[in-house]
C-alpha cells in the first residue's frame, strides 16, 4: 500500500500530465477570439500579476506599431521631414493615450506566474483620436488660409501628427477622415512661397560649429534654402542671428562643475526687421566644461527638434 505522501506526489504528477491546475484558458493562446469584434485584445505574461498586466497593456500599444501601414503617412513624412526626436515624441504621446484606454479583462495564475488579458474598446479609442484630429484640422485650416511662410512651415509637423492619429482611427474602425483642404494644394502653396526665401546661417551666429551645422540641417529639413558661407551667387533674403552664452554657477561638490546655458536665435529679413525669436535655457553638471557643453548642446538640439519650425521666417 502506498504511503499518503507518495500518493499525493503521484496524484500531483497525474494532474500535471493532464493539464490539471495549470491548464491554461483559451484566451492565453487566442486572445482576439475571446473578445468581441469591437475590442482589441492582447496577452501579457510575467512572474508577478502587476508585471503581467503591464505586459498586456504594452502588447496592445505594440499592435499599432507593427500592423499599421499607411501610404498617406509615408507621403507626409517624405514631403514634410521630421526629426527622429520629434517623431518619437509624437509616437510616445499616442502610446500614452492608447494605454489610458486599455483595461484588464482577465487574469490567470499558474505555478510559474501570471497571464493577463488586456482589452481596448475600438470605438471609444477611435473617438478619442478623432477629437485630436478635429482640433488639429481647425488649426491647420487657419494656417492654410493665412498662407504665410511661417504658418505653412508650421503645418508640416502638424500634418505628421495628424497622420499618426488618422492611421490609428483607420486601423481601429476603417473610417477615413479627409483633410479640410487638398494635401496637394498645401504642397503647391508651400513650395511657391518658400522658394523665394534663402536664409543665411552661420555668419551671425556666435556658438560652436557643430550647433550651427545642426541648426542649418534642421532648417533645410523644413524646406528652406540656405546660404552657409563662402562665395554664393544666391543673395540671402533672411538672416539668422544669435548666440549661445554660458555662466559658471556655484556647486559645492569636489571634481564637478555646473554651468547654465542660454540659446537665443533671431530671424531677420533684409530690412533687419526681426520676424522670429527662440530662447532656451538649460543647466548642466559635469567634470569639466567640455563634457558639460556637450551635454548642453544635446539638450539644445532636442529642444530645436521640437521647436525650430516655430522660428517665424517672414
Amino acid at each position: 500500500m502506498l504511503s499518503p505522501m507518495l500518493t499525493k506526489i503521484l496524484f500531483s504528477l497525474i494532474l500535471s500530465a493532464h493539464g490539471g491546475e495549470d491548464k491554461l484558458p483559451q484566451w492565453v493562446n487566442s486572445p482576439q477570439k475571446h473578445c468581441s469584434s469591437k475590442m482589441l485584445c492582447a496577452v501579457g505574461e510575467a512572474a508577478g500579476m502587476s508585471q503581467a498586466k503591464a505586459q498586456a497593456r504594452n502588447a496592445i500599444a505594440k499592435v499599432f506599431k507593427t500592423q499599421i501601414k499607411s501610404e498617406f503617412s509615408e507621403l507626409v513624412f517624405a514631403n514634410d521631414k521630421m526629426s527622429g526626436t520629434e517623431m518619437a515624441q509624437s509616437t510616445q504621446e499616442l502610446t500614452d493615450i492608447t494605454l489610458e484606454g486599455v483595461f484588464i479583462k482577465e487574469v490567470h495564475e499558474t505555478k510559474l506566474g501570471y497571464y493577463a488579458l488586456a482589452a481596448l474598446d475600438k470605438v471609444k479609442m477611435s473617438q478619442a483620436f478623432s477629437e485630436k484630429i478635429k482640433k488639429l484640422d481647425d488649426e491647420l485650416l487657419v494656417a492654410f488660409k493665412s498662407a504665410t511662410v511661417g504658418d505653412l512651415v508650421k503645418m508640416g509637423p502638424m500634418l505628421v501628427e495628424r497622420s499618426l492619429y488618422y492611421d490609428r482611427v483607420h486601423f481601429l474602425t476603417g473610417r477615413k477622415i479627409a483633410l479640410p483642404f487638398s494635401y496637394k494644394s498645401y504642397l503647391k502653396k508651400k513650395k511657391s512661397v518658400i522658394k523665394t526665401i534663402t536664409i543665411e546661417v552661420g555668419s551671425q551666429l556666435q556658438m560652436p560649429k557643430e550647433l550651427i551645422s545642426s541648426i542649418a540641417s534642421k532648417l533645410s529639413g523644413l524646406g528652406y534654402k540656405l546660404k552657409t558661407g563662402g562665395k554664393s551667387s544666391v543673395a540671402a533674403t533672411h538672416f539668422l542671428t544669435g548666440k549661445l552664452s554660458n555662466k559658471k554657477e556655484y556647486l559645492n561638490v569636489d571634481g564637478f562643475e555646473r554651468h547654465s546655458f542660454e540659446l537665443i536665435l533671431k530671424a531677420k529679413n533684409k530690412a533687419q526687421k526681426e520676424t522670429g525669436f527662440l530662447k532656451f535655457n538649460t543647466t548642466m553638471t559635469g567634470r569639466n566644461f567640455e563634457q558639460i557643453q556637450e551635454k548642453a548642446i544635446n539638450g539644445i538640439e532636442f529642444y530645436l527638434d521640437k521647436n525650430i519650425h516655430k522660428l517665424n521666417i517672414e
